[in-house]
């Protein structure tokens, strides 16, 4: 035999295994019976509308009840783009990742025909996807429903999450209302009051003293827990004791409708950076209520009973005004929100 002839045979060879190895190899992906561990798409989103993940030890949830009327479906849409490699929005559109979402707003969990869910979500099979358990969800799908096959990070900013939200109540024959003021009001109350039991357990060594400074702060000031203003002056000493911190943990609530930095837009309501002071109702580029406009012609200021009048119940102070939350019943988180406001201010007037 030639070596020509005996290279031609160890070549045929060599290509038949690898073939061999290739074909092999093949064929365990196509019938390999392991599954897949984690979601095939894990989508981020940047910009104004981004998305970073939300996580369970991080800020309280901010509301998206108060947004809802003046979100901005054009732009829920775009940040839906993102979506549109797991789900369809259109009616009648096909399951693929995740299910359709025609006609979320409003529907039960786990309601989409032939896809299957996981157990997270089988398991609130009997729950309404309300404007609130979507922005829950859509903030940590993971921390909402852990199991879920989302793997969706989450949206992080509470303006993006409304805009898509009030763009998916658009994808429906009969979009769900949106929430009335006495819903808005009921909202805000019991998140208010979630907040006061949170805000009591990590500002007070105990029970005890919780009571005691209450009690003690009410005498002072000569006034009663339902009074919407002071008697006297003597809350002013309450502002000029109070611990700010306690105020910013609190107008965490209010950040839905508010931004407090230096510059910041307005939202719901208006940017209230050096409001203590401030003439009523001159934010620039802000609609205020004709109650405000009013004040403002006045001459009035937000000094320091006026703020204490207002923060403590708004509409009782104003019953014009389009605020819905209704106030801080506690005359010591009252003083701190007021002591923060203070520091969130170029040249805050004293307190005398």
């Amino acid at each position: 035999m030639s070596s020509m002839e005996f290279n031609k045979i160890a070549g045929a060879v060599l290509t038949a295994g690898v073939i061999a190895m290739f074909a092999g190899f093949i064929a365990d992906l196509l019938v390999s019976p392991g599954g897949i561990d984690e979601a095939i798409y894990s989508v981020p989103i940047s910009g104004e509308g981004g998305a970073e993940g939300a996580t369970a030890e991080g800020p309280a949830l901010e509301p998206v009840l108060p947004l809802l009327a003046s979100a901005d479906p054009a732009n829920g849409e775009k940040v839906a783009k993102a979506c549109t490699a797991c789900h369809s929005f259109d009616k009648g559109g096909a399951n693929k990742v995740g299910p359709n979402l025609w006609n979320i707003v409003g529907a039960k969990h786990a309601h989409a025909e032939g896809f299957a869910y996981s157990d997270a979500l089988e398991g609130m099979a009997d729950k309404d996807w309300t404007y609130e358990e979507l922005n829950a969800f859509l903030a940590n799908p993971k921390a909402y429903a852990p199991g879920t096959k989302m793997g969706y990070a989450g949206l992080k900013k509470v303006g993006a999450r409304a805009d898509i939200i009030v763009w998916m109540r658009s994808l429906s024959d009969n979009p769900v209302a949106l929430p009335s003021e006495d819903e808005l009001a009921a909202a805000q109350a019991a998140d208010a009051q979630e907040a006061d039991t949170g805000i009591a357990d990590t500002t007070e060594a105990g029970a005890e003293a919780d009571a005691a400074k209450t009690e003690e702060a009410e005498a002072a000031a000569g006034a009663t827990q339902e009074a919407a203003a002071p008697a006297d002056t003597a809350f002013l000493a309450l502002i000029a004791e109070a611990d700010p911190t306690v105020g910013e943990k609190l107008a965490r609530r209010c950040s839905a409708c508010h931004s407090f930095d230096q510059g910041g837009d307005n939202k719901v309501g208006p940017n209230l950076y050096n409001i203590v002071g401030a003439p009523i109702g001159a934010v620039e580029g802000f609609g205020y209520s004709e109650a405000f406009q009013a004040r403002n012609a006045a001459g009035e200021t937000w000094d320091y009973t006026n703020l204490w009048g207002f923060l403590r119940n708004p509409k009782e102070w104003e019953p014009g005004t389009k605020m819905v939350y209704p106030g801080f019943k506690k005359d010591d988180q009252l003083a701190g929100m007021i002591a923060y406001l203070r520091q969130q201010s170029e040249n805050p007037p004293p307190v005398e």
